[in-house]
């Protein structure tokens, strides 16, 4: 799951990264767009990190048990 965690997170930016660099025109509105679109891919992103964490915590206090 963390690798697969890891591997979203690269994702999400590398599309927002390569959006960039290929559409130089963008002007201040598409811009401020893709910052809201990338800041809410990114909170996606922390919060499956959490959700991730909370599941290994989970499993070795079961695994405890």
């Amino acid at each position: 799951l963390l690798i697969a965690n890891e591997n979203l997170i690269v994702e999400c930016l590398s599309k927002e990264v390569f959006s960039v660099a290929t559409n130089s025109e963008l002007n201040v509105a598409q811009f401020t767009e893709m910052h809201d679109a990338n800041t809410i891919v990114v909170a996606r992103c922390l919060a499956l990190e959490a959700e991730l964490a909370n599941s290994r915590n989970k499993s070795h206090h079961d695994n405890q048990k």
